[in-house]
């Protein structure tokens, strides 16, 4: 059950991430826009990207019995695994940068920049597991 949800999930870290990194964007040209916006986008990120890779360890069970997705399955779970630790760690690092009033424009914005570009590599991985093998669709259920 939860495993299926997986899709669901990792919707919104991508969202999530990609918003804030076009708001920091924005910011380096326009400051009046505030710094927390992307701070809470970056850490509900890294608080749904753990149950994205929860869901997504207990679809890897299921997907395992798929002919030849190993390669590609271990490494959209790496580029996961990396991408929970980057966006906890990320999340700590902007929230703790917010509490003491410090601006890091340029620091926030590489942050936003290489979760963005995470999520992206991440998901091309994901899209290969389903494109390729149709892991996570009915299709897998139906081959013999």
């Amino acid at each position: 059950m939860i495993a299926e949800l997986h899709p669901f999930f990792v919707h919104f870290p991508v969202a999530l991430y990609t918003t804030a990194f076009v708001i920091e964007t924005i910011r380096l040209f326009k400051k009046d826009i505030p710094g927390y916006f992307a701070v809470m986008l970056v850490c509900g990120g890294a608080i749904i990207g753990v149950i994205s890779g929860l869901s997504g360890n207990l679809a890897a069970h299921e997907a395992e019995t798929i002919a030849g997705i190993t390669p590609i399955l271990e490494n959209h779970e790496l580029a996961g695994n990396i991408m929970i630790w980057f966006g906890l760690i990320s999340s700590f690092i902007l929230t703790l940068l917010q509490l003491k009033n410090k601006t890091a424009s340029l620091l926030r914005w590489v942050i936003v920049l290489m979760l963005c570009s995470g999520v992206i590599i991440t998901a091309f991985w994901g899209a290969r597991l389903v494109r390729d093998f149709g892991a996570g669709t009915t299709l897998i259920y139906s081959i013999p």
